[in-house]
């Protein structure tokens, strides 16, 4: 009789490399954006400075309703260069996407990153109102970084994990992690890493709500 051949297995097309990498579009497109503008600010702080005008978020930002800053604010580091916290984007990122879906991680990403930043931006300016000058010195520097939202999208992919010990532990660690920071030498940006990640904890909560219904 006439001969067949067999179609490819579904599975065995599914996991060819460029199927499996194009399953992280928001690990790549954000790492990418990040490395490269380290890689333009490197030993140009000038540079660095313009991009921080130009794209970073304050209040005087957002009492100007110039809210498109606020999403490209999370790509502008701190310090000129690549620095070391972008191995935790290579880390956390493609770890949360894999966990929460590339459109649920993209959620939790930016609105970890933008609830954390208005809540300290209206705490600054309540701490001014009070007479403390440097409140305000703060809250109208403008600031950005990938940290919030790495610490929203680690959150969020704890109370995905089946395991009850696991999350508890994982969980713990994080909140040791901020609360140990503020304990030890409080800056700003760890209350911000803290309302981040209780942000993406209430997102993570949200999602798993959402799929048992």
């Amino acid at each position: 009789g006439a001969s067949t051949v067999s179609p490819a297995p579904i599975d065995k097309v599914a996991l060819t490399p460029w199927s499996r990498i194009a399953r992280y579009p928001l690990s790549i497109c954000t790492v990418t954006i990040v490395v490269a503008l380290g890689l333009w600010t490197t030993g140009k702080p000038r540079r660095l400075t313009d991009l921080k005008q130009m794209f970073e978020f304050g209040w005087g930002d957002l009492v100007s309703i110039r809210l498109y800053r606020l999403p490209t604010a999370i790509f502008i580091q701190t310090q000129p260069g690549v620095r070391g916290t972008i191995g935790l984007l290579l880390i956390i990122i493609p770890i949360a996407e894999w966990r929460l879906g590339s459109r649920r991680a993209t959620t939790v990403l930016f609105l970890g990153d933008w609830v954390s930043t208005v809540l300290v931006l209206f705490g600054l300016r309540l701490i001014a109102a009070s007479g403390r000058s440097w409140a305000m010195v703060e809250a109208v520097s403008r600031d950005g970084g990938t940290s919030s939202a790495v610490h929203a999208l680690a959150a969020a992919s704890v109370l995905t994990i089946c395991t009850k010990r696991t999350r508890r532990i994982l969980g713990a660690l994080i909140a040791l992690e901020v609360l140990g920071l503020l304990a030890l030498r409080p800056q700003l940006y760890d209350v911000q890493h803290g309302l981040s990640a209780l942000t993406g904890w209430a997102l993570g909560a949200y999602f798993l709500r959402t799929d048992r219904r």
